[in-house]
């Protein structure tokens, strides 16, 4: 292999996981003690935007480690209201929060004419959105540019998610509306390795209608989906999705998910289980394993196996360091074999910016090993 072309497997590398990159959660804070995901957002299963004792939290890693009087009176100043739809005696009342989520990644692109890579800057995500409540009733939507068309020019706005809830009470809760359908670890930018091959890409929502239940020792997620409702009728999956986990403690989490789905051309179906461990000194541990059939009709299907592993050690309270490998092998073709391996760091370095450093090698059969260095700047609120 040449190095030009070693170096463009290398931005082939970084176009897919940019494009494939969603704002989602970050299941590793068990490591911090957190073992569910709706204390810090609005969603239940986690991911989108946090709510103010998410952001309250976030906060509290900086500038507790380094006193910078300026950044405490900003950080009040920023401080989220909370959106409980509630009053102090429990009457209804109207609230309203907004956020944004932007992320922006720094990699190396090949500039063919002069034969070099230049650092680039690709906006990944710029996302505003916002929750509102009155009573029980609670409605969430976010709003980003969607490149489309012949050319890819960022030519229209879009809605990942919207939808609307109605809490009965603080544990059991139902919404409708275009969702990330409950199912596994919901991982951040860049480690993908079980996500993307399940098909929770960056735009890979569905309309739903899902049941949440969240208890202190376990939490039930069970959803019926339409499809994504922006696809041709052709492409549009409808079936469901479930995902229920046990909560011994608050270092432990263990789950098993199951998901189906059938479109007029195929289906698929998936099952797999996942497992959350904090260990003493900060030290966590968390992976996943999944199984996937999915084909068209009359025709022979693919069986397949995702795997993800990943360790981590928060060194400090805003940083996070970890290690991580993962794969899939689809039985009977062993050339789409894929591996991954990488590590890297998450510094949360403002109560609102977060820096992330990685470097990723992928490998499978046909292209052979092929890395790169990731740089992300995360700015959300």
């Amino acid at each position: 292999m040449t190095a030009s072309e070693r170096s463009l497997g290398r931005l082939g590398l970084v176009a897919a996981l940019s494009l494939g990159a969603t704002a989602q959660a970050y299941p590793q804070y068990i490591g911090k003690g957190y073992a569910t995901c709706g204390a810090c957002h609005y969603n239940p299963t986690g991911g989108g935007l946090v709510t103010a004792y998410g952001f309250g939290a976030s906060s509290a890693t900086f500038p507790g480690e380094v006193s910078v009087p300026a950044l405490e009176k900003l950080a009040d100043l920023l401080g989220k209201h909370e959106v409980s739809g509630r009053d102090d005696d429990g009457k209804p009342t109207f609230h309203l929060a907004l956020g944004l989520d932007v992320r922006l990644l720094e990699v190396p692109v090949v500039q063919v004419q002069q034969a070099k890579e230049t650092p680039t800057t690709i906006p990944m995500l710029m996302e505003a959105g916002g929750a509102a409540g009155f009573g029980s009733l609670l409605v969430y939507g976010t709003v980003t540019a969607r490149r489309s068309g012949l050319t890819q020019g960022v030519d229209m706005a879009f809605s990942r998610e919207h939808w609307a809830a109605w809490r009965f009470d603080d544990s059991v809760s139902l919404k409708v509306g275009r969702v990330v359908l409950p199912y596994g670890l919901r991982l951040p930018d860049h480690t993908q390795y079980v996500r993307e091959e399940l098909g929770f890409g960056k735009w890979d929502q569905a309309y739903a209608l899902e049941l949440d239940k969240v208890t202190d020792d376990w939490m039930l997620s069970l959803a019926l989906s339409a499809g994504d409702l922006a696809l041709s009728s052709g492409l549009q999956e409808r079936g469901g999705a479930a995902t229920f986990t046990v909560l011994p403690a608050a270092w432990l989490s263990a789950g098993a998910s199951v998901l189906g789905g059938v479109t007029e051309k195929g289906s698929r179906a998936a099952a797999g289980l996942n497992l959350r461990v904090q260990f003493p000194h900060k030290l966590y541990a968390m992976g996943e394993a999944d199984a996937q059939v999915r084909g068209l009709f009359g025709a022979a299907a693919l069986k397949e196996g995702v795997g993800y592993l990943r360790l981590g050690w928060f060194a400090l309270e805003s940083l996070d360091l970890f290690g991580e490998l993962g794969g899939r092998r689809v039985l009977d073709h062993w050339n789409l074999t894929k591996l991954r391996y990488g590590g890297g760091l998450d510094w949360h370095v403002l109560p609102w910016v977060e820096l992330s450093g990685q470097y990723l090698l992928e490998e499978d059969v046909e292209a052979g090993p092929r890395g790169a260095w990731l740089a992300q700047v995360h700015v959300f609120y």
